[in-house]
């Protein structure tokens, strides 16, 4: 037995501890089917080690854990708090500052976009050389990387604790001399509503154009109001090509690697062509969006003037929206690059002859250092698909891995609890006004609605909402998520589909079980418990 060994693994113990006991946490952030080798982008890309000692937008401290690629990151609350107070500052003596680094999220997205640009859907990259191979994972690499320099930073004004919303609201209630929550919430709601349609709005006017044709033609609507197997034989071949576009375009929105690695199929466009044919869109139409996106405008013109809101607050208030659209935008691109670097993933696991699994275990250099014959998968790597615990403290940066290193996720969980309490109320912010009641159903990806027969009016409990939700989402009653602040999905898609919802509900995955009854009200933010369900 080496001695030597044992102690070291105790002083690292200690020193976790000790760091972990120090502080109060928040979660960060929680990623379903996420691994330490893309999490490690925006992993590193918040801290102050990769960002330089002096960066006032990084945190010196970050534990990120991954239990069956299920990632959940921990943040000292101060940290947070400090962050996001110093990113208030500028944008508060500076809101042009805010645009620009969203404008540049834009750009930075559409040079990511291009990295696998010469490669149809169906490439498997199997043609490529090694060296190739390395090129191909470098260019990546280096696009999302300088993404992920500026992307990280909107969301650090909400991270963790939502200094940016609380200080609007705060604004506010100085401004309109109440403190009545609903008129305050619904004040916020106004004069954050978006004045440009999302990445999903954008979609569905366009699947809704092809929807208009097939039903301007009898033939066309009857076959896709009673499709069958011959239905690809009988269509008007301009429409499949259409369809066909809008699979190439969209599908990626859909794209879940994890579970379904596939772009949607003919057959799934059917099926929404079916439903919008029988009983209409969920989504607004291009006129009702323009006519609302009109009146929302003329709406903050009024409040603007009635509660006597200055220029700079106003350029703020349209920071909300942008943000989040951004955010939305640039998910796209990821999951158009995520469906190509999943097959490279997939192809350098085949070369090197082990699983993929552990090629997702490993962090971005040494998938280079494998690729280069410089590294060699041992037992040591092999022990993180048991559990990892990658930390970031300072200049120091180590990863973990082994089921014995669970401890740390129980002892953060505990802090984090702690910070809570339990009860059959939360809160937290409304996306959308509205009211609901009924059964919940805790969903985190897509397939969770089919094992748990989600049914129409339903409500939602998430951590978040991902692309791939919306259809959910429109069958929905309402939507409650853990994540919440300035760049929560739900925040803008629910808007658009008219659910109400309330957003960044502290420790609501500890608290709501499937089929608890509750009140969910968007106006005051308010979420009651009515029933426990039994099991």
């Amino acid at each position: 037995m080496d001695f030597s060994v044992i102690s070291k693994m105790n002083d690292l113990t200690n020193t976790i501890g000790h760091i972990i006991d120090k502080h109060n946490w928040v979660i960060g952030g929680q990623n379903f089917d996420e691994d330490v080798h893309f999490s490690s982008f925006y992993i590193r890309l918040s801290s102050k080690k990769y960002l330089g000692t002096k960066a006032k937008t990084g945190y010196r401290t970050i534990i990120s854990t991954y239990d069956n690629f299920n990632e959940t990151y921990y943040i000292p609350k101060s940290e947070c708090e400090t962050v996001a107070k110093y990113l208030l500052k500028r944008i508060k003596g500076q809101p042009e500052w805010m645009n620009d680094i969203i404008m540049k999220i834009y750009r930075r997205c559409t040079a990511l976009s291009r990295v696998f640009d010469k490669f149809k859907n169906n490439s498997d990259f199997s043609d490529l050389s090694e060296r190739q191979i390395i090129a191909l994972y470098e260019k990546h690499f280096s696009a999302h990387w300088k993404l992920y320099e500026i992307a990280r930073i909107p969301e650090a004004l909400d991270r963790g604790t939502e200094i940016f919303t609380d200080y609007l609201k705060c604004y506010l209630r100085k401004k309109y001399k109440k403190d009545r929550t609903e008129e305050i919430n619904e004040l916020f709601y106004r004069l954050t509503t978006p004045e440009k349609p999302s990445i999903f709005q954008e979609e569905s006017f366009n699947f809704s154009e092809i929807v208009k044709d097939i039903e301007k033609n009898p033939s066309q609507k009857a076959l896709f109001i009673n499709p069958n197997k011959k239905l690809s034989l009988n269509a008007n071949p301009i429409i499949l090509k259409r369809i066909d576009g809008h699979r190439e375009k969209w599908g990626y929105l859909d794209y879940h690697g994890y579970t379904h690695r596939e772009l949607p199929n003919f057959e799934h466009y059917v099926e929404r062509i079916n439903a919008c044919l029988r009983h209409g869109s969920p989504w607004k139409s291009k006129n009702e969006y323009s006519k609302l996106a009109h009146e929302a405008s003329v709406e903050k013109e009024r409040i603007y003037s009635k509660h006597n809101i200055d220029r700079k607050h106003q350029e703020i208030f349209a920071l909300y929206w942008k943000i989040g659209l951004a955010k939305l935008f640039r998910r796209l691109i990821q999951l158009k690059n995520f469906f190509f670097l999943d097959k490279l993933i997939y192809q350098i696991a085949l070369r090197k002859g082990c699983e993929e699994n552990i090629i997702r275990c490993l962090l971005p250099e040494e998938i280079e250092n494998l690729l280069q014959q410089k590294l060699s998968i041992d037992k040591v790597i092999a022990k993180r698909l048991e559990f990892i615990v990658y930390i970031i403290n300072g200049k120091q940066e180590k990863i973990l891995g082994g089921i014995d290193n669970r401890w740390v996720k129980e002892k953060l969980d505990q802090k984090v609890k702690s910070l809570g309490t339990a009860t059959n109320e939360l809160r937290g912010s409304p996306a959308y006004l509205g009211y609901a009641r009924g059964i919940c159903k805790v969903i985190i990806r897509p397939y969770d609605a089919v094992t748990k027969s989600f049914r129409n009016g339903e409500i939602i409990v998430s951590e978040s909402t991902n692309p791939d939700f919306t259809d959910l989402i429109a069958k929905s009653g309402g939507v409650v998520t853990q994540q919440g602040g300035v760049t929560c999905h739900a925040a803008i898609i629910c808007r658009e589909l008219g659910k109400p919802a309330i957003v960044g509900v502290r420790n609501l995955l500890n608290t709501i079980k499937d089929y608890d009854e509750i009140i969910l009200d968007a106006y005051s933010g308010k979420l009651s418990i009515l029933r426990k369900s039994l099991g």
